[in-house]
């Protein structure tokens, strides 16, 4: 049987990095137009997505 810690560590990760906004000046005042993350680190596990789309 798992612990609540286990289940945590199995079903989780944490993904570090850099955003990039870019803002357009609008009527209606500033408006995000696209957003860009730059990941730098990663904890975790890692297949997280293979799990997620086995699941579906």
């Amino acid at each position: 049987m798992l612990t609540p810690r286990q289940i945590i560590e199995a079903w989780s990760a944490t993904l570090g990095g850099t955003y990039r906004f870019d803002l357009a000046h609008t009527t209606a005042g500033w408006r995000i137009t696209s957003v860009v993350m730059t990941a730098t680190w990663a904890d975790g596990n890692q297949n997280l997505p293979a799990l997620a789309a086995a699941r579906s």
